[in-house]
């Protein structure tokens, strides 16, 4: 029995050896980078992120806040849905709510901290607008923590410029989607009869100067015959205050007929 006198001091020696090394405090590490010391043990890969994100608030819960790829569902209707549209080159557009309810885009841009799991986005003069935590992102799901700040509508901000899109008389018959800069921005079913004078229909947004994408969709057609075209085409916008686009689809052709110009278009 003696030996087992000394064997015991010496494992519990050993085992608050192994106790302290644990608990060490490793020297290279400041504990007050707010990027360190909020340390969540997950894997984020943020390429995922580089799409647009329309906000889906049927799904959010007491935890969460769920955002699904703009482009993968038709979101029901609603009067406002956040989106971001996180780009490669570290800009982010995102929708403004102005006064008079209208929709538009602002450019701003987004840094990821990858040991926090914290995504901030800054307007375009560099101010600070949105910082929340990302806890899942597929290329199917965007999740993030619940915060007042995630929710509110950002408002009060002037968008670069405002654009009408009038769709003329080609569309007749069709159900025409639209996105720009792969934001959903307009769906209608529109009617067989031609307006006498004008477009079949108009719709405004806000959008950023310089480089924008347009994306539409239409399906349907005239006299029995079903008519799916796709059409794609970028566009400037410079430092006009407003802009007006003409769109026609022509079936025979395939093809859509745009036209850009600063002044509205006069239909007789």
């Amino acid at each position: 029995m003696p030996q087992l006198k000394h064997i015991f001091p010496l494992a519990l020696l050993l085992l608050l050896a192994v106790s302290c090394e644990d608990d060490a405090v490793d020297p290279n590490i400041d504990p007050t980078n707010s990027d360190i010391a909020d340390t969540n043990h997950y894997t984020i890969n943020i390429d995922e992120l580089t799409q647009a994100w329309t906000h889906s608030y049927e799904e959010d819960d007491s935890t969460a806040t769920i955002f699904r790829p703009s482009n993968s569902m038709e979101f029901p209707v609603s009067r406002y849905r956040q989106v971001y549209n996180f780009g490669t080159d570290s800009t982010c557009q995102y929708i403004v709510l102005a006064g008079n309810d209208a929709h538009g885009y602002q450019t701003g841009t987004w840094t990821y901290a990858e040991t926090s799991k914290i995504l901030s986005i800054s307007d375009k003069y560099g101010d600070a607008l949105r910082q929340f935590e990302i806890v899942e992102l597929t290329d199917s799901i965007f999740k993030i923590t619940v915060d007042d700040n995630n929710y509110p509508e950002i408002q009060d901000w002037e968008f670069d410029v405002t654009v009408q899109f009038d769709l003329l008389d080609g569309f007749a018959d069709r159900t025409v989607s639209i996105q720009l800069n792969g934001v959903q921005s307009y769906n209608a079913n529109l009617p067989l009869g031609a307006p006498l004078t004008g477009p079949m229909d108009s719709f405004t947004t806000g959008l950023p100067r310089g480089h924008n994408q347009f994306d539409a969709t239409c399906s349907g057609g005239t006299s029995g015959m079903m008519m799916n075209h796709e059409h794609s085409f970028e566009f400037e916008l410079g430092d006009a205050d407003g802009y007006f686009i003409a769109l026609n689809d022509d079936d025979v052709m395939d093809s859509l007929t745009v036209v850009l110009q600063i002044s509205p278009f006069i239909y007789l």
